[in-house]
């Protein structure tokens, strides 16, 4: 199945994707395209897309499901909650033009003076491994999110396994300074910051966490639970495109 779009629109047809056993080919035009940098396609040139989502081979690329309301909710490259939940919000109001890494920067900046945060505990595989005031906390399938932001760079989609990354609440000139860091994948050297691989995941917080699926709103919770779903979808990556060259259309 080719799916014309960025992550939201891959996330929105990841139920139709797996109930027929589908093979996805990405044929990039989003604002973020997280999904086809990590799977290796040429995501600033839709024609290169198209030729090699067509050629193939596919691969096997794990999944994470979140449950919400007590519903089991597919994600392909990243689910947030917390502040970046509350930026990539804003960055979906963005004028359409704006796309990539500037489009949260700039959503970013102008949620700057709220700065939420919220007090979460959070397990993972069963054993707690945080509980302060949190200013975000992401679980990502892929290295980028937010249009090529490296916020877990070793992260891998075929590996097993997810990845959560973790922030305390900071002050605005600290924020600032942690996005600069991120934008280039600096800021684990901060102690503060943690990283860890999962298959299962749980967040409670002492009050409502929004929650944004491959950057798609889909409400909010004090308790949410996420898991990794292996090597569940095929989708076309890897040497496809380095055999597609746009001259071939």
């Amino acid at each position: 199945m080719l799916v014309v779009g960025g992550d939201g629109s891959l996330n929105r047809l990841l139920p139709a994707l797996l109930e027929g056993g589908h093979t996805l080919g990405i044929v990039a035009h989003g604002s973020g395209n997280d999904t086809a940098r990590a799977v290796g396609a040429p995501w600033r040139d839709w024609q290169a897309c198209l030729k090699g989502s067509l050629a193939g081979p596919g691969m096997r690329m794990d999944l994470g499901e979140a449950r919400i309301d007590g519903e089991w909710l597919p994600f392909v490259s990243s689910v947030t909650f917390g502040f970046d939940s509350v930026v990539g919000t804003r960055a979906q109001r963005s004028p359409s033009w704006l796309r990539g890494m500037p489009r949260y920067l700039l959503a970013t900046l102008a949620e700057l003076a709220n700065l939420p945060h919220w007090h979460m505990q959070i397990q993972v595989d069963g054993r707690e491994v945080w509980s302060a005031p949190t200013l975000l906390a992401s679980t990502l399938n892929s290295p980028n999110y937010g249009g090529g932001i490296p916020a877990v760079p070793h992260a891998r989609f075929d590996d097993g396994m997810l990845d959560v990354l973790l922030a305390p609440q900071l002050g605005k000139a600290e924020v600032l300074g942690l996005l600069q860091k991120m934008t280039t994948g600096q800021h684990l050297t901060d102690p503060r910051i943690q990283t860890h691989a999962y298959r299962k995941l749980r967040i409670q917080s002492d009050r409502l966490l929004p929650v944004l699926l491959d950057g798609e709103c889909r409400g909010s919770s004090r308790d949410l639970e996420i898991r990794v779903r292996p090597a569940a979808l095929e989708v076309v990556g890897g040497e496809a495109w380095a055999s597609a060259p746009v001259a071939a259309l």
